[in-house]
């Protein structure tokens, strides 16, 4: 596994940046810790210095729940953090998410999960806890609902059968099979600034 890295921190200008660097533990290498770091490129009669230091997080995850082990992730990620009964943690934007900021949020025990959006203020939508059987790409209703349902899941497999259903719905429309994979994945990976079954639709009907 080796020590972890942060990106590169270029010495050619001075600069301040803020790194993270993510400690992978668990018994798969798939638990992350958050480690925060002030990198400050400082020239002194020609000499040039890097200056690291402790810093703050930016964000902090807090479960306030005094009985549920929550896990949470970016979504479209596979890397994720637990969170036990009244435990928090801090947190940092992986660099390569362009869009929209998304965390998944799964309750350890019933696997449940939602998606909930950092950027906006105010109560999301609760986490249900319930043990019902869960919703598959086949069962999900057609709806926006059981979109958002199997978006849920990130799943690539799930997601495929549900567009195959969204586009036989359509009338059997003929979109070529690589078409489909396309919208598929552009509806699983979680990268899209707008994410509904209206949106999956239209790129259907435009194809």
């Amino acid at each position: 596994a080796g020590l972890p890295w942060s990106r590169w921190v270029s010495l050619d200008a001075t600069c301040e940046d803020v790194m993270s660097i993510y400690c992978a533990g668990g018994a798969t290498g798939d638990v992350l810790t958050a480690h925060f770091l002030r990198c400050s490129v400082q020239v002194n009669d020609s000499t040039c210095f890097l200056v690291l230091s402790d810093e703050p997080a930016p964000y902090r995850v807090e479960n306030r729940s005094p009985s549920r082990t929550l896990a949470f992730s970016c979504q479209g990620s596979e890397k994720y953090q637990i969170l036990p009964p009244l435990s928090w943690c801090d947190f940092a934007w992986p660099d390569n998410v362009r869009h929209e900021r998304r965390l998944v949020v799964q309750d350890v025990e019933t696997h449940r999960s939602e998606i909930y959006d950092a950027d906006a203020v105010g109560l999301g939508q609760p986490l249900h806890l319930s043990t019902d059987q869960a919703v598959t790409g086949q069962s999900a209703q057609l709806s926006e609902a059981g979109y958002h349902e199997v978006v849920l899941l990130q799943d690539a497999s799930e997601m495929n059968i549900f567009v195959g259903r969204v586009a036989a719905e359509l009338g059997g429309r003929d979109v070529p099979p690589g078409v489909l994979q396309v919208i598929s994945r552009r509806h699983s990976d979680g990268e899209e600034a707008i994410q509904s079954l209206r949106q999956m639709r239209q790129e259907m009907i435009m194809e």
